[in-house]
């Protein structure tokens, strides 16, 4: 019992789980493809904070499948590493979200686009707009 380090030891989680972690990574996919979508029209903050957020969740939900489930990967594995990049997880979805309902909450004056697209990879919309008539 000596030879364990602190954060080494194993904490069992149900098969199940390795479930929640693929749909983490199909959600966080999505959420990548929208923003990506988006930002080729008009980059905006909030897209760029969703699109970091779903790398850095194919990048942990992949650390913590493989170190837990894999032999070869088991030395990498530290318990205290998988909840405390669970928590920034967390943390980072819920400023992404809120930052998205915050830009989303922004646009309340009703407003006619004509735009037009450059072929640029980013921010290639330009667009030129008319208030519409209020009634």
């Amino acid at each position: 019992m000596e030879s364990l380090k602190k954060g080494e030891t194993l904490i069992p989680t149900p098969r199940w789980f390795i479930g929640v972690r693929v749909v983490q990574i199909i959600v966080s996919l999505v959420i990548v493809a929208l923003s990506g979508y988006l930002i080729h029209g008009y980059y905006a903050d909030p897209q760029g904070i969703a699109i970091a957020s779903g790398i850095f969740t194919w990048i942990i939900a992949a650390y913590a499948i493989l170190t837990e489930h894999s032999a070869a990967c088991r030395p990498g594995y530290n318990t205290w590493a998988i909840l405390s990049l669970d928590f920034f997880m967390i943390v980072l979805w819920l400023a992404s979200l809120g930052a998205n309902a915050a830009y989303r909450a922004s646009f309340v004056v009703p407003v006619t686009a004509d735009c037009y697209n450059d072929g640029s990879a980013v921010n290639s919309n330009h667009c030129i707009v008319l208030l519409a008539k209020c009634v």
